[in-house]
């Protein structure tokens, strides 16, 4: 087995993507770093049921005599030799279906969150399926729907914590973010078509099945290095490569600028109408709705042609908003973030006659009864029912308005929440000045007089 030197693994702290000529195929192992004080046959008796691991393990790793091995290099264990496996993959985050398979098993079982998962498993999302893991490092990956992916390479430092690891995504895709620390970490995700090594980034990687298997990759933070037999290509943060297996790679693509949101983030009433200003070169835009926190969980993706979209039903509170332009091959661009917070919602105000107190004919005081949470009221008051002929329109901390004239007048009021959300209006009432009590005295005289 080719092992990589020391000197290589220093040369550079760039992504490193191989196009391979074939499907590679991988057993699962487990990588261990030598210390002070190990040996081949403790190291055996402690972690291995292998017989003669001692004299096989050696041969497997190239070296020539294990009396001399130095502290610091890295031993590959074939996982199933192993006694009991390591399971370093926390899943942080399930939506929807996924499974795992552990190695050496034939069933699939449903993911949970807070299960631990063991080197060796196959894992699986559904149509719609979102899973986050987190390794050993505080790195993190995200698989999306329809993915398949196997953890085939685990490895520790005195015994514990992730430094390498070796994932093979046979479909699907996934967005993984890499911890720079010190060992550091080393993350590399096969597909079909490409190998992907990462180092303290940021990046996505897609892979399409198909006559000629393809690899598609965004560059969100850090450098990638792309090498095929026919060529290389240095791919910066902000840009992406598609490769294609036996083709020649061309030039890296700049990616699709954040787009802008135009809607603001001030909370609102559901329904939601979200907007953002179209971007000159996308065929399509990805929408994320994720819970407001740190860990990417994923309420709703979508892929939209339009620019804008309404949410018509969320629960009272904050979420994020996550949006990406993405081009006509496919790949996604930088993405923009906003906040999205539902406010709670309000009571209509209920206007009523019983709450006229007049003063005179042509003078009375409205009020009404207040609405919880409400911080003001708006009121309007116009000469029409349909409010066409709006006489006057203001914003109010009391419960109350007063109403002159001698002509019929309409008034509405809707309740102002203390974070800016806002109610329909209410339903309007009818006022009128009060009729004169002499000529009301006289029609009454008038009646008795014909009734007699």
């Amino acid at each position: 087995m080719q092992r990589t030197t020391t000197t290589r693994a220093l040369k550079s702290a760039l992504v490193g993507l191989t196009l391979l000529a074939s499907t590679p195929t991988f057993a699962a192992e487990w990588l261990y770093t030598f210390r002070p004080g190990d040996t081949i046959w403790d190291l055996c008796l402690k972690y291995t049921n292998q017989r003669g691991c001692w004299m096989t393990l050696p041969k497997l790793n190239g070296v020539k005599n294990d009396r001399y091995i130095k502290p610091g290099f890295v031993l590959t264990f074939p996982a199933d030799w192993l006694k009991n496996l390591p399971k370093p993959v926390s899943v942080t985050y399930v939506d929807g279906d996924a499974f795992q398979q552990p190695l050496n098993s034939s069933e699939r079982q449903p993911i949970h969150k807070g299960d631990l998962l063991g080197l060796g498993s196959t894992l699986t999302t559904g149509d719609n399926g979102n899973l986050n893991l987190k390794f050993a490092d505080g790195s993190s990956l995200q698989m999306e729907p329809n993915s398949e992916l196997s953890l085939d390479t685990l490895s520790s430092v005195d015994g514990y914590g992730i430094v390498d690891s070796r994932l093979r995504l046979n479909q699907g895709a996934v967005k993984t973010r890499v911890i720079k620390r010190t060992p550091a970490s080393r993350f590399r995700i096969t597909t079909p078509s490409a190998v992907a090594a990462v180092r303290g980034t940021e990046y996505r990687v897609s892979s399409i099945d198909g006559p000629t298997p393809l690899m598609r990759g965004e560059v969100f933070e850090g450098l990638v290095d792309v090498n095929t037999d026919k060529n290389t290509q240095s791919v910066p943060a902000g840009f992406g490569i598609t490769a294609k297996k036996g083709q020649a790679l061309t030039q890296p693509k700049p990616l699709l600028p954040a787009p802008i949101f135009i809607s603001d983030a001030t909370p609102k009433l559901l329904p939601i109408k979200v907007e953002w200003q179209a971007l000159t070169d996308a065929s399509h835009y990805q929408l994320e709705l994720l819970h407001d926190n740190q860990l990417d969980e994923l309420i709703e993706r979508r892929q939209i042609s339009d620019t804008q979209r309404t949410f018509d039903e969320l629960a009272v509170g904050c979420y994020k908003l996550r949006l990406r332009g993405i081009d006509s091959e496919s790949l996604q661009g930088l993405a923009s973030e906003q906040a999205l917070c539902v406010a709670a919602p309000l009571g209509i105000p209920d206007l009523n006659a019983d709450h006229l107190e007049y003063s005179d004919r042509f003078n009375a005081q409205l009020s009404w009864a207040a609405v919880e949470d409400a911080a003001s009221y708006r009121v309007q008051v116009a000469t029409d029912l349909d409010f066409t002929n709006i006489i006057s329109d203001s914003e109010q901390d009391n419960r109350s308005i007063a109403l002159e004239g001698e002509t019929v007048l309409y008034v509405r009021v809707l309740a102002v929440g203390s974070e800016g959300q806002t109610t329909v209006y209410s339903t309007p009432l009818q006022w009128q000045p009060k009729p004169n009590p002499w000529i009301a005295a006289g029609l009454y005289a008038l009646f008795a007089i014909l009734a007699f």
